[in-house]
């Protein structure tokens, strides 16, 4: 039957509900993540009950052992009318009247809080649940543990013990494929003291380098001092469950965020009524004399999309650069594209920093004078750079066995083609050059074209010219993460294509510009449990519990 679900938004300043449609034969309420309407808290099972179409109403069927509260009363077994609401731990659900085209209609109003206990409890099932009493076949299980478990193994030598006489019938599954990987078989690696949980200090011994979600202050307004890993990691279960996915584990807390100081923004799903607006982190300098000129001091701020605003000091139009009538390919001749210069790391996500040497030089090199034209000018030194002039220049007036070269580069427009001629002391004129060549070089073209240049009022050339430093934002969401190999697989269109339909680099003139995709973009494909005709997405598909910090490149 086509059921419509009506969920009350916990956001006071997002869409007063959310509407989503189910096609099921039943509608199914639990803990388990399978269920149809899954609810947490004290006193749910993992399969509480159903709900079926009954004439104009619904019929509720509890699972044994199991009640809702209706009118103030708890009931296992009632024929519901519109109207008529269903309590249960803290969740309500209203029979409505269905709309043209549905079998049925809920209204779902969520519990404000669930406790971390309750994550616990949703991977439970209580003996009230089966056809087991509870007396008789307890007695009768625990002496078959105890022979089983204990007395047989202890009287029989550990090598000839079957296996289902074991200590392997201790184990309620199979570990997960990455901790059977490091402990093996060793059950006390985790298990220290006997008949005793696993704690914390034991999972720590080998996660050594796990966050806490929030600093310590924060943790324990919110409770989380008092959460144990178990709680969402749960081992031994087939499938294995290691990471809780339902968006209540964050939801819970940052749909009506009441923490002191709070700085974030409200989030009950992924849409642009229920999410905050991207925020990229950018690296800002602050200039500050320093000797004879200017250092540099760089922090990290958060700036909205689309009006951020990136200031790494470089001049870098890709407008330019992706045109295939003003810039091409040295080798091949082709247009270049985005994987000429960036290059994406094994982990699908961060890209390898941009540097000069790899990704540059092929097409801007560093010569200065056409009568040398294998001498190149060092790059990121500048006085380096004026004592390569120097000493050229010197040599060329000084040397009088210095021949013109037999091969030349192409005559730029600006410059003559008549060799340089000076009358003075050799020392002068390298000295002249060097200052003509300079000027031209941090001025007008060669460094300053990729570059902003600070020209101080000194004699000293050496100390005139001071290019300011770049640095790169390697991260612009610190707080997120992206796979990319993941959003290259779309057959119909070319990796090229896919990069740009993302970032908008072919309408870029300037490197200010953050070509990083704001969530229109990403809602247009992607959407939370409650969307149709999108890619479902998770809280944990973007953001990491236990977060990490990712520091800005600098080249």
């Amino acid at each position: 039957m086509l059921v419509l679900i009506r969920e009350t938004s916990l956001n006071a300043s997002a869409a007063p509900f959310h509407d989503h449609e189910l096609e099921v034969k039943e509608i199914s309420f639990g803990s388990a993540p399978d269920s149809a309407l899954q609810i947490l808290g004290h006193g749910v099972g993992r399969r509480h009950g159903s709900l079926t179409a009954s004439g104009a109403g619904l019929r509720l069927t509890c699972a044994r052992g199991h009640s809702v509260m209706l009118a103030g009363k708890p009931v296992n077994r009632a024929t519901l009318a519109p109207g008529d609401s269903l309590e249960l731990a803290g969740t309500t659900l209203t029979v409505l009247v269905p709309p043209a085209g549905f079998a049925a209609a809920l209204a779902v109003t969520r519990a404000r809080e669930v406790a971390a206990g309750d994550f616990e409890a949703a991977y439970r099932t209580g003996l009230e649940q089966t056809w087991l009493s509870r007396r008789k076949p307890a007695w009768l299980l625990a002496l078959l543990v105890l022979v089983l478990g204990l007395l047989l193994p202890w009287l029989v030598p550990r090598d000839s013990v079957p296996r289902w006489a074991s200590d392997a019938i201790w184990s309620p599954g199979p570990l997960h494929a990455a901790h059977a990987l490091t402990v093996g078989a060793d059950c006390n690696a985790c298990h220290t003291v006997p008949f005793q949980r696993v704690q914390d200090a034991t999972c720590l011994t080998c996660h050594r380098a796990v966050a806490d979600h929030a600093p310590a202050p924060l943790a324990s307004h919110v409770g989380l001092d008092t959460t144990r890993c178990a709680t969402c990691h749960k081992e031994h279960n087939e499938p294995p469950h290691l990471t809780v996915t339902a968006d209540a584990l964050c939801t819970d807390c940052h749909a009506a965020p009441q923490w002191p100081n709070n700085r974030l923004a409200a989030v009950s799903g992924f849409a642009l009524t229920d999410h905050p607006a991207f925020s990229a982190s950018l690296l800002v300098s602050e200039q500050q004399p320093m000797g004879t000129g200017f250092g540099y001091t760089w922090q990290t701020q958060s700036s909205l999309l689309p009006d951020a605003v990136e200031s790494s000091n470089l001049k870098f139009p890709h407008d330019v650069h992706l045109d295939p009538a003003r810039v091409q390919d040295m080798g091949s001749g082709a247009a270049l594209s985005c994987g000429a210069c960036h290059e994406l790391l094994a982990d699908n996500e961060q890209f390898a920093p941009i540097t000069m040497e790899r990704h540059c030089r092929d097409c801007h090199d560093l010569k200065f004078d056409r009568r040398a034209p294998d001498r190149e000018l060092p790059h990121g030194n500048p006085a380096e750079a004026l004592l390569v002039m120097e000493g050229h220049f010197m040599r060329l007036f000084a040397d009088p066995d210095a021949a013109e070269p037999t091969q030349s580069r192409r005559r730029l427009p600006d410059r003559s083609s008549d060799s340089q001629r000076c009358d003075g002391p050799a020392y002068l004129c390298a000295r002249e050059s060097t200052a003509r060549e300079a000027e031209t070089q941090f001025t007008r073209r060669g460094c300053v074209t990729c570059h902003e240049v600070v020209v101080h009022d000194t004699r000293d050339l050496l100390a005139r010219y001071q290019v300011v430093p770049v640095r790169l934002t390697r991260d612009f969401f610190t707080a997120a993460r992206f796979d990319h190999m993941v959003h290259l697989t779309r057959g119909d269109q070319t990796t090229e294509a896919l990069c740009l339909s993302c970032h908008e680099a072919t309408a870029s003139s300037s490197s200010s510009d953050v070509l990083m995709p704001d969530i229109q973009t990403c809602v247009a494909c992607h959407g939370d449990h409650r969307s149709r005709d999108l890619v479902p997405l998770h809280c944990i598909d973007c953001h990491q519990f236990h977060p990490h910090g990712i520091s800005g490149g600098a080249e």
